[in-house]
C-alpha cells in the first residue's frame, strides 16, 4: 500500500501542487518557498532551537563545561562511546518530530537530514573515521503499524549526503517493547533490554558504526543497540540523532 502510495505521489504531485499549493507545516502560510525538499517555511524553519557546544562528552546535550560530563551521565552507563544531537526537542521542532514520526510527513526526512549532515560536517564528526551508518530499527508489529521507519529515512538520506554505507537491515529489532515515552529512566532501561538482534555480526566486527535515531531522551534504546555491536567485536559505537530533550 506504501510502495502504491509513492508511485502515485511522484506521478501526480507535480500537478497537484499547482492545483494546491502547500502550506507551512508550522504556521500553516503559503510562503513562496515551500517546496518538495523542505515543507517548512524559513521563518519557521529558524525557529527550530540547534543544540549548542559545548557537549557533554557522552550524551552530547549542551553543558556549561567543555569537555565534561553532563549531571545525568555522571550517574550511569551507557553502551555507547559518544552521542551528538543537532536539536533540541522543544516548540517548532517537537511538532514537527511528532508529524514526522506520526501522521506520515515523510518528506520532512530530506531537511531533518541536511541538517544532520550540516552538524556533522560543521563539527567534524568525520575525525572518528565512521565505517557504517546503521538506524535504529522498528518491531516488525510497529512497522506495519506505522508502515515506515522514521530512523531509517534518516539514514537513507544521510548516505546520500556523506557517502558512508548504510548497514541498516542488518540491525533487527526482536522484542516488541513498550513505548519509551511512557517509562520512566529505570523502566526504559529495563524495557530494551534484549530487544535487537544482529542477522550479520561479522559486518560490524572490528568497525566504527555510527547509529541514527531521531531522538535521544535517557539514550536506552542506542544504549542497548551499542551492546549488541560490542558483543559482536564492533570497536567504536558512536549516536547521532535529530533532536535530544534539554
Amino acid at each position: 500500500m506504501l510502495i502504491y502510495r509513492v508511485v502515485l505521489k511522484k506521478i501526480f504531485g507535480p500537478v497537484l501542487d499547482l492545483i494546491y499549493p502547500k502550506n507551512c507545516l508550522i504556521c500553516h502560510n503559503f510562503p513562496a518557498e515551500i517546496n518538495t525538499d523542505n515543507p517548512v517555511c524559513f521563518a519557521c524553519w529558524d525557529k527550530i532551537e540547534r543544540n549548542l557546544p559545548p557537549f557533554c562528552t557522552k550524551c552530547g546535550r549542551h553543558t556549561e563545561e567543555p569537555e565534561s560530563l553532563c549531571r545525568a551521565c555522571q550517574k550511569r552507563e551507557l553502551g555507547f562511546t559518544r552521542a551528538f544531537s543537532v536539536v533540541n526537542y522543544t516548540g517548532a521542532m517537537r511538532h514537527l518530530l511528532h508529524l514526522f514520526k506520526y501522521k506520515n510527513k515523510t518528506s520532512l526526512a530530506k531537511p531533518f537530514a541536511a541538517l544532520m549532515a550540516d552538524f556533522f560536517e560543521r563539527y567534524n564528526l568525520s575525525r572518528f573515521k565512521f565505517d557504517n551508518f546503521l538506524s535504529v530499527p522498528l518491531h516488525p508489529t510497529r512497522l506495519r503499524e506505522r508502515e515506515y521507519n522514521q530512523s531509517e529515512l534518516l539514514c537513507e538520506e544521510m548516505e546520500k549526503l556523506l557517502g558512508i554505507k548504510n548497514l541498516t537491515k542488518n540491525l533487527k529489532r526482536i522484542k516488541h517493547t513498550a513505548f519509551q515515552s511512557s517509562l520512566n529512566e529505570d523502566m526504559r532501561l529495563n524495557n530494551t533490554k534484549g530487544a535487537f538482534e544482529l542477522k550479520n555480526p561479522q559486518d560490524v566486527f572490528k568497525k566504527n558504526i555510527l547509529l541514527i535515531d531521531d531522538l535521544l531522551t535517557t539514550g536506552a534504546t542506542c544504549s542497548e543497540a551499542a551492546n549488541i555491536f560490542k558483543k559482536s567485536g564492533a570497536n567504536e559505537i558512536y549516536v547521532l540523532t535529530l533532536a535530544t530533550t534539554p
